[in-house]
């Protein structure tokens, strides 16, 4: 495998032709490495592949195998983003390759020339999520329970959301309405009681010792009565003694020696309830990136088996934990790509490449609720998560309460979602896993 055995500039008279930017939201720097001691392509390969990284698509122990990229001597924080350009240096030799009839598509030439030294020019960048080795990558153990399940399904499972992973969350603003009972306002203002006395025959009031011009200052627009007989809006203030409703009291006429008030509205006053309550839910995604393809095109793809489920147990990342049933996967997106390096592998019967292996990044879709309870039912299937979305709004006490579709036959209902554990999504879906003894259905 041939090294990257000098770190060079190729220098135009007295100026290096390294460069670079930075700003606040993207930097980048770029830089000419020399490959040295370069004997077949393949060597070239190797080496192209250890500075830009690569991920490996065999099937392992239910983690991935990387070949992390290189970072800038300078800038540490910068890793190779990309080989801009590859430049052979002095003579090449030429390298016969097979004849055309056995490829799958026509060669330019059946020869090619290999330089023992090339010049790379290397982009670095920050790299936006954390790079890490397959050593601080580790295989843990876990058990889900599916519905119905009497005994635990035992799994393995990667942290591979540590690395080459993005999250974004963006906060919903998102409620229910209800019209349910009756609504009443509460100011903590009593009627202000006004001098005097009064009656009433239909819109048409008198009064006795009132002063409601000089005194009491009655204006249109007053809610003017006794809560005895109703109140109803002044019309009209004529003198001290005697105004004019725009409707009778609602509770009839009242007679003479009437206490007489205005109404401190809306204090008491009732309507149809109007009840709003928070969801506190949150749209997550969850972008992977270097991911083989297969992880896609499985038959056992985890990504489409597991839509539509809440996570069983907590998940704890680098960014936040998730108790039970706050996180609900929806769906997910993907985009393929050929990696840097091909892996080319020739068919022993038909003597044709194959199609490559590829890669591909995953956007993984998710809603987060953080909902609480003080609700103490515990379901007999373990499957079922009493949290999170399976938590309802109840407008009673505006606090949220566990619910689903009684059964027969069981206490336990239907809930809103099933539940499994969510990190198997992180887990590669061809690794065969090995249950408990006595389990349930292969994951």
């Amino acid at each position: 495998m041939a090294v990257l055995s000098y770190y060079g500039e190729r220098e135009d008279v007295d100026r290096a032709t390294s460069n670079g930017m930075f700003s606040q939201d993207r930097s980048g720097w770029s830089r000419t490495v020399i490959i040295e001691n370069v004997v077949n392509e393949q060597d070239l390969y190797d080496t192209i592949g250890s500075i830009v990284g690569y991920t490996y698509t065999n099937v392992s122990d239910g983690g991935l195998t990387r070949l992390i990229p290189k970072c800038d001597p300078q800038f540490r924080y910068m890793v190779a983003d990309s080989i801009q350009s590859l430049q052979g240096v002095g003579q090449s030799v030429q390298q016969d390759v097979l004849p055309a009839d056995v490829l799958e598509c026509p060669l330019l030439d059946t020869s090619y020339g290999l330089w023992k030294t090339y010049d790379a020019r290397v982009n670095f960048v920050p790299a936006p999520y954390a790079v890490l080795a397959d050593a601080q990558i580790t295989i843990q153990s876990a058990t889900w329970y599916e519905r119905g399940d009497s005994t635990a399904r035992a799994f393995q499972y990667a942290n591979e959301w540590d690395r080459f992973c993005l999250l974004d969350r963006m906060p919903k603003d998102e409620y229910v309405d209800s019209v349910q009972g009756k609504f009443q306002f509460f100011t903590g203002r009593g009627d202000n009681a006004l001098p005097g006395t009064f009656s009433s025959s239909g819109v048409n009031v008198a009064g006795t010792g009132t002063g409601w011009v000089t005194a009491a200052e009655v204006r249109p627009g007053d809610v003017f009565g006794n809560s005895a007989y109703g109140f109803s809006t002044v019309a009209n203030v004529i003198n001290d003694g005697t105004l004019t409703l725009s409707s009778p009291l609602p509770k009839g006429n009242a007679p003479a020696g009437t206490p007489c008030f205005l109404s401190q509205l809306p204090n008491k006053q009732t309507a149809k309830g109007q009840i709003r309550q928070y969801l506190n839910n949150a749209d997550v995604t969850l972008t992977w990136y270097g991911v083989p393809l297969r992880y896609v095109r499985s038959n056992n793809c985890y990504f489409d088996k597991y839509r539509g489920r809440v996570n069983q147990n907590t998940w704890d990342t680098q960014w936040t934990t998730w108790a039970p049933g706050e996180l609900l996967y929806q769906n997910y997106s993907y985009k393929e790509y050929v990696p840097p390096v091909a892996q080319i592998e020739t068919d022993p019967i038909f003597g044709t490449i194959k199609s490559i292996d590829k890669l591909c990044t995953v956007v993984l879709k998710f809603l987060e609720t953080r909902r609480s309870t003080t609700d103490i039912f515990v379901p007999t299937d373990k499957n079922i998560v009493v949290g999170g979305h399976n938590l309802l709004p109840w407008y009673g006490d505006r606090r949220f309460h566990f619910g689903g579709v009684p059964r027969t036959g069981t206490a336990d209902p239907v809930p809103g979602f099933d539940s499994v554990d969510l990190r198997i999504l992180f887990t590669d879906p061809d690794f065969a896993q090995t249950p408990l003894a006595g389990g349930g259905a292969p994951i």
